[in-house]
């Protein structure tokens, strides 16, 4: 979205809509989360006023992250989530580098 200096991670983004959850996915920079946030927005619903929302929070998105309603009711949030919390979901063990760690809590998210 713009150019600015990466914020440390991980942070997962959720993409829901009532109880069902469709996708979560890790990221390892705030960057990377806010563009998948920002994507999959316009990818549910590219009307002007839904990404008129979605970039004014995007934008302003910070390390504490946030969450976009849609007029639909689906939910896009982000959310900070500490490397330990990421380790333990994904299952791997402290050997593991933190893209190591990322790429398995990917995997084991779309299985």
């Amino acid at each position: 979205m713009s150019a600015m200096k990466a914020t440390a991670g991980p942070f997962i983004v959720t993409h829901r809509h009532g109880t069902e959850t469709f996708s979560r996915r890790a990221f390892a920079t705030l960057e990377d989360a806010r563009e998948h946030a920002w994507t999959t927005t316009h990818q549910i619903d590219a009307s002007t006023h839904s990404l008129s929302l979605a970039r004014a929070k995007w934008g302003t998105l910070t390390e504490t992250g946030g969450t976009v309603e849609l007029p639909d009711g689906t939910v896009i949030e982000v959310e900070p989530i500490g490397f330990s919390r990421l380790y333990d979901a994904a299952g791997m063990t402290w050997l593991a580098t933190p893209g190591e760690v990322i790429q398995a809590f990917n995997a084991k998210q779309a299985a």
